[in-house]
């Protein structure tokens, strides 16, 4: 009898002993810096590669709950302030136009940062030099992005015409003219992501919070405040949106990673 209350306990989940996370992770961290130590003579001696080190505060904690609220917000933004000021009928052409023109920014943007993220996380960035070295790369690469991505969605503004009948509906044609300001958007967000990186592989991540963070007010309160105005000053705020990350994201990016590090608590 004494026995089967033991093997009952120890079988109910209720009754076993929760482990401490904060244990967990000071055990990771010790055995990290252990084979860290156990593997230094081989990456001092180049036989291996070192190994990356771990990702800051974007990645944990509330910065990362934060950051990720306001990119599930940026993407359905627009369309509850259409659906807010103009209408359920504008908010289904809206939808239509985000739907095509939100593609040729977003698989643009995927493409360049999984292509070159891996070379910004790779160079050196201890000195000035070094540092203005990796800035200047980031910024060729976003502005690769955004001519790609204009390109691009003017294209699809060419063509766009052509959709209707063989696979938009005749009904459907007043969504043609919502296609370059949707895409402007979803650029002005993409763009974004670039100054997003350069901040992680400079080991400046706290600095995502404020970063991200204004240039999301902004677009935000922009929209808003256009759309009280009118809906043709909402389109012309879209169409102007792919301005915010170069005078928002990048300025910011670029003070806190030219910035000095803050010393290492201790």
């Amino acid at each position: 009898m004494h026995l089967s209350r033991i093997e009952t306990a120890a079988a109910s989940p209720s009754a076993a002993a929760k482990p401490d996370p904060r244990l967990a992770r000071a055990a990771c961290e010790f055995e990290a810096q252990m084979m860290k130590e156990l593997l230094k003579p081989l990456t001092a001696s180049g036989a291996i590669a070192a190994p990356p080190e771990p990702l800051g505060q974007a990645y944990e904690g509330p910065l990362f709950i934060v950051l990720a609220l306001t990119g599930w917000i940026l993407l359905g933004l627009n369309r509850w302030i259409v659906a807010w000021f103009f209408g359920t009928t504008q908010t289904g052409y809206f939808s239509l136009a985000s739907s095509l023109a939100t593609l040729i920014p977003s698989i643009l943007g995927t493409i360049l940062l999984l292509y070159f993220q891996p070379g910004f996380f790779a160079a050196a960035s201890e000195t000035p030099v070094e540092r203005e070295q990796l800035a200047r790369r980031v910024d060729q690469v976003a502005l690769l992005h955004l001519a790609l991505a204009l390109g691009g969605l003017l294209a699809l503004n060419a063509v766009a015409p052509l959709l209707v009948g063989p696979l938009l509906a005749e009904t459907y044609r007043p969504a043609l003219a919502l296609l370059l300001p949707a895409g402007c958007f979803t650029l002005a967000v993409t763009t974004g992501f670039f100054y997003h990186a350069l901040l992680l592989a400079g080991k400046r991540e706290p600095a995502c919070g404020p970063t991200e963070l204004t240039a999301a007010g902004i677009l935000v309160a922009g929209g808003a405040l256009a759309a009280a105005v009118g809906e043709t000053w909402f389109l012309r705020w879209l169409l102007a949106t792919p301005a915010v990350p170069w005078l928002v994201n990048r300025t910011l990016a670029r003070r806190y990673f030219f910035r000095p590090a803050a010393p290492a608590r201790a």
